[in-house]
């Protein structure tokens, strides 16, 4: 989950220059993201640690997105049908995502019709990619158990975009997800 996380974050535009900036202060290679080794304990703490300086993770807890982020979740990849994918919800991020974006619903495919509005234009990139079929890294879903709901920790501009474009969607979709009955105490849950 952190390499995927990492991967994703630092392709991003909103992102990247957070994780530049902390790799040069470590001296570290961006390689260590984009090409990592992962069976090294080294790098595999370092990447953790990255994503606490970065994101708020693990011992590092601050900002929004790890707020009483259970640390007992189970990671797998999964294989959503597409209905199932349009069913997954936003983080609860009242000022955000869930009011501002999805009126209230959490969901990607409610958000769809805003795109054209701003401040959400920026979102209409991820739109036209899904339509000319690139493929995006796997979105971070975390639920309580395999009959959860799905939420998006990582991978809300994706998930926007290919609502959007879901008659473009393939009819499975690969993500990665977390399981922890604990996850109902995240804030962002």
């Amino acid at each position: 989950m952190v390499y995927a996380f990492l991967r994703a974050e630092i392709s991003s535009k909103r992102f990247r220059e957070r994780y530049l900036s902390q790799l040069k202060k470590d001296d570290m290679p961006e390689s260590i993201v984009i090409k990592p080794d992962i069976k090294s304990k080294k790098e595999n703490a370092y990447r953790r640690r990255l994503l606490g300086l970065v994101r708020g993770y693990k011992k590092h807890r601050k900002g929004t997105v790890f707020r009483r982020f259970p640390d007992n979740l189970k990671w797998y990849r999964a294989h959503l049908t597409k209905a199932e994918f349009l069913k997954v919800k936003y983080i609860n991020w009242t000022s955000g995502w869930t009011h501002l974006v999805s009126k209230g619903t959490r969901l990607p495919i409610h958000a769809a019709k805003n795109l054209k509005k701003k401040p959400f234009s920026w979102l209409l990139s991820y739109s036209d990619s899904v339509a000319k079929g690139k493929k995006f890294p796997e979105l971070i879903l975390v639920s309580t158990g395999p009959r959860g709901r799905l939420v998006v920790l990582e991978g809300h501009g994706r998930i926007t975009g290919m609502a959007h474009q879901h008659k473009h969607l393939p009819e499975i979709i690969e993500v990665i997800v977390g399981f922890s009955k604990n996850i109902r105490k995240w804030d962002l849950f």
